[in-house]
């Protein structure tokens, strides 16, 4: 999957928002597992920086100007609960201006979880230098009124020629924004007619738009709800594709990791020592006999079978399995 994230979604983790920072965590995952390309321009790091410690100012003052009422009518002050709301309300003063102020601090350090993340991010995204060519197509679909990006801005223009030149043909692109700059007037929840078609006729490919991150992985990864979730989905992928020795052995490395399997993932698991001959031709090599020892013995009656006395067969009688 080839994946674009538009400033305002890096900068809506500073943000109320609807994507919380697992997001990141999973895109972080899917990135660094080879199965997603994020593409970074330079534009998006620079306004990315630019616009950073504003957010992040604006989010600090909405908190700290958040009101609860101070003072209370005579009518309450005879009222059992009076003395503990009035309690309350100083704790809670006292605890708002401390994570204020760690979280300034923080800030000021780059050292807020956020911060982490999208560092990591960008440092294993692939990035799009701007040059002179992108520039310059840029200023003319400006110029020429075309989509994406407002009038005054050449920003959005900037993604989208570096976008043209960074995916290969073929590949489908994710766009995540959100703002409305790449969407269709018709339709918000799809891109831009002009640019679909461009896209298309550029890459013999689809483009799809999605306004928050949560949002691509629904479609894009509906199964997984946590980065860990996503992690194990992978390293399972790779040992069902395997296609040599080593990858096996890696993914058997990965995968003895996990504490936890469903009923569905440990069939899928068993039916790759079967059908792969990547990993049928290795399975009495210590990790992996191990491994599926392991599973046989945990999920036992659970599993098909067939499918479980062949890989007891399969394991041999020198290792017990339950």
């Amino acid at each position: 999957m080839h994946l674009f994230l538009d400033t305002n979604i890096y900068l809506g983790f500073f943000e109320l928002s609807g994507d919380d920072l697992e997001e990141l965590r999973k895109l972080a995952v899917a990135v660094r597992s080879g199965g997603t390309v994020l593409h970074l321009t330079d534009h998006v790091c620079d306004e990315f920086r630019r616009r950073r410690a504003g957010t992040i100012a604006a989010s600090l003052k909405l908190v700290e100007s958040a009101q609860l009422p101070k003072s209370y009518p005579r009518l309450f002050t005879n009222l059992v609960g009076y003395p503990e709301l009035r309690t309350t309300l100083e704790t809670f003063e006292r605890q708002r201006a401390a994570l204020l102020e760690e979280a300034r601090s923080a800030a000021v350090g780059a050292d807020l979880q956020a911060d982490r993340l999208i560092s990591e991010l960008f440092e294993i995204s692939r990035r799009v230098p701007l040059s002179a060519e992108i520039r310059s197509a840029a200023e003319t679909r400006q110029l020429l009124g075309n989509p994406p990006g407002k009038k005054d801005s050449i920003g959005d223009a900037i993604n989208w020629e570096s976008l043209l030149r960074a995916v290969p043909g073929g590949e489908d692109l994710v766009l995540v924004s959100a703002d409305r700059d790449f969407a269709s007037k018709l339709d918000p929840r799809v891109a831009d007619e002009f640019l679909s078609e461009e896209w298309s006729k550029a890459k013999q490919s689809a483009l799809s738009l999605h306004d928050s991150l949560s949002a691509a992985f629904a479609v894009h990864y509906p199964a997984i709800r946590l980065a860990a979730d996503l992690e194990r989905n992978l390293a399972i992928d790779a040992l069902i594709t395997s296609f040599n020795f080593r990858e096996t052995h890696l993914a058997i490395q990965k995968l003895s990791a996990f504490a936890e399997f469903t009923c569905e993932e440990a069939a899928s698991m068993v039916e790759a020592a079967a059908s792969n001959s990547q990993v049928r031709q290795i399975l009495t090599d210590p990790d992996v006999r191990a491994f599926y020892e392991d599973l046989a013995a945990r999920f036992g009656e659970q599993l098909d079978a067939a499918r479980l006395s062949w890989l007891r067969d399969a394991l041999g009688p020198a290792e017990s399995v339950a």
